[in-house]
């Protein structure tokens, strides 16, 4: 049987047909207003800095948490979306010094420390990102310090279901 479905608008379509059900992808529909789909992911890039603390409750009022970076691509993105500059990431080491973790608790072995980090000079419990002319590098730092930060949420690629009346299909 040959089914003809046709879908208007954004041309990043991926249309698949099973047992009469279409089931589409468009990925501009998948973040929020104001968010930026990478890698499975949604993101916020904050317009001001803020302290880590308060960039954790920002995130979490939004549903979504401080950044988790789980390779060196996602990493080079999260930067490039603060033009270079430094800003907060979710690891952090605030409950067992030396023992850095992530907001959300998510396992990622991913760490991009730059060289001698991280060090705990001064009692430097929070991470951010050091940016293009560190070479994309970590720092810890105060976690009352003042910078941009990412939010993400967990969303992975959202796929829609169209069912599709029998009487439609035609041979």
């Amino acid at each position: 049987m040959g089914v003809s479905v046709s879908l208007q608008g954004n041309s990043n379509h991926f249309i698949g047909l099973f047992y009469h059900t279409v089931y589409f992808l468009v990925s501009t529909d998948i973040c929020e207003p104001g968010w930026t789909y990478f890698g499975g992911y949604c993101y916020f890039t904050s317009p001001a800095c803020a302290s880590w603390l308060t960039a954790e409750s920002n995130c979490s009022a939004m549903n979504s948490d401080l950044v988790t970076v789980h390779n060196q691509e996602e990493n080079v993105f999260i930067q490039h979306r603060h033009d270079g500059a430094k800003s907060w990431i979710g690891l952090n080491d605030r409950s067992v010094e030396g023992s850095f973790v992530w907001t959300n608790k998510e396992i990622s072995s991913f760490r991009f420390w730059a060289p001698k980090q991280p060090n705990d000079w001064n009692n430097e419990d929070c991470v951010h990102t050091l940016g293009v002319r560190h070479g994309y590098t970590w720092n810890d730092v105060p976690c009352d310090n003042c910078f941009n930060f990412t939010c993400f949420t967990g969303k992975r690629s959202i796929v829609r279901r169209l069912d599709i009346d029998r009487s439609l299909l035609t041979d």
